[in-house]
């Protein structure tokens, strides 16, 4: 399996579990040949028959196989780990770390991406003695480069090219480190418009049947984890505001998360009088989400924090959904104003009912705003668009090879 390839993409989950930007790869890699790819992912369970039908496009390493001395290291208190190895602190990262190394050494690969935050790249720069370049495929922002004590530790240098969704995003890393040397590839995120599209009325009404949700109710969906920075709970808090105006209008929120938030929000709902609107779904399926979108009337998007490019977003854009969303630059920069109708202050208390009961109470302007948010996500927003541009970036890295020994 170790046998040589043109680029290795490190992703410490593997595209067969749940996880967007770890499916994305897993779907880049399948979609494109050349130049030839590989995916190395931590997978400490059973090899199941989905694993095994990667192939050899994808290896799998865990904590077996680890020296003495590297077992050894495990023992020690994370902040030390951290030191030693640039950032990479807890044991399983410790693992991914040195088993992949491993077998980087093997295929030497002309170029190496890295996910997950991106804190394995200083520690695999003065290891890797061969030609290879390093890019940091930036899903979000870097978390850790507000303070000095962290920045030693989780740094930038040792990476040649960091692909972001956003300049928003390179701005945001730039504005907290004292130095950004590598260059920069704006790359948005894509959708697979197929499998996210628009449903008829009557294809609606049976995935409301199937889910059972009132058929000749508005629904309005947040579809994301449940964790409070995702922002769930302002909604739910809202949401006797929007009955108001609209009784009858239900509000659906789907994912999984922290169990003490969801009970958090089921008692919120029962607080102010909203339970029996205010539907906890729980998570479904990665193969069930396409069909959660066609389901709905509205999407709304109230996080809390920075995203990058939201994946809910922009499938729920695919899908043709009015959409309504939290203000941040990121966002601003990929969508228009009458492509996603923005909250500017998502926090302060009731901020997204005006715009929802808006949206509920003119068909029109949802029809606008949906078509407009699909058009979009055809135009500018396609998987294969995106992979286009992946694969060029890919290529031009692969013709800069050795050019930074």
């Amino acid at each position: 399996m170790n046998t040589p390839c043109d680029v290795v993409h490190l992703s410490f989950k593997p595209p067969f579990v749940p996880g967007s930007y770890n499916r994305f790869l897993g779907r880049f890699v399948r979609a494109v040949d050349d130049p030839s790819q590989r995916i190395l992912s931590y997978w400490a369970g059973p090899v199941s028959a989905e694993a095994a039908a990667w192939g050899d496009r994808l290896q799998l390493v865990s904590r077996r196989g680890l020296t003495p001395g590297q077992i050894l290291w495990m023992a020690v208190p994370e902040r030390w780990r951290g030191r030693r190895f640039n950032g990479t602190r807890g044991r399983d990262q410790l693992a991914f770390l040195w088993n992949a190394l491993r077998a980087l050494r093997r295929m030497r690969p002309g170029v190496i991406v890295c996910y997950d935050a991106g804190k394995l790249g200083g520690a695999l720069r003065p290891r890797i003695d061969w030609p290879c370049r390093l890019v940091l495929a930036q899903r979000a922002f870097s978390y850790d480069l507000t303070s000095a004590a962290t920045s030693t530790l989780y740094s930038l240098d040792g990476y040649d090219l960091v692909w972001t969704q956003t300049e928003a995003a390179y701005r945001h890393d730039r504005a907290r480190i004292h130095r950004y040397e590598p260059a920069v590839a704006v790359l948005p995120n894509g959708v697979d418009t197929d499998a996210f599209r628009p449903a008829g009325a009557q294809e609606r009404k049976a995935l409301r049947a199937r889910h059972g949700l009132p058929v000749d109710r508005p629904v309005v969906l947040m579809l994301g984890r449940l964790v409070p920075k995702k922002g769930a709970h302002v909604l739910v808090e809202a949401w006797e505001r929007v009955l108001a105006r609209v009784p009858g209008a239900v509000l659906w929120v789907v994912g999984g998360g922290e169990a003490a938030y969801v009970q958090r929000l089921a008692r919120t709902a029962a607080a102010v009088g909203c339970d029996s609107a205010v539907r906890l779904e729980g998570a479904v399926a990665p193969e069930a989400v396409a069909d959660v979108y066609r389901a709905a009337d509205v999407f709304v998007f109230p996080s809390l924090c920075a995203e990058g490019q939201a994946c809910a977003l922009l499938e729920a854009m695919a899908s043709g959904l009015p959409c309504i969303a939290s203000d941040r630059p990121e966002a601003r920069e990929l969508y228009r104003a009458d492509e996603v109708l923005f909250v500017p202050d998502p926090n302060v208390d009731g901020a997204f009912a005006a715009p929802i009961i808006r949206l509920l109470e003119d068909a029109g302007r949802r029809t606008a705003l949906g078509e407009n948010a699909r058009r979009a996500a055809e135009e500018r927003f396609s998987e294969s668009r995106t992979f286009a541009g992946l694969r060029a970036m890919l290529e031009t890295q692969l013709g800069l090879v050795g050019a930074r020994s």
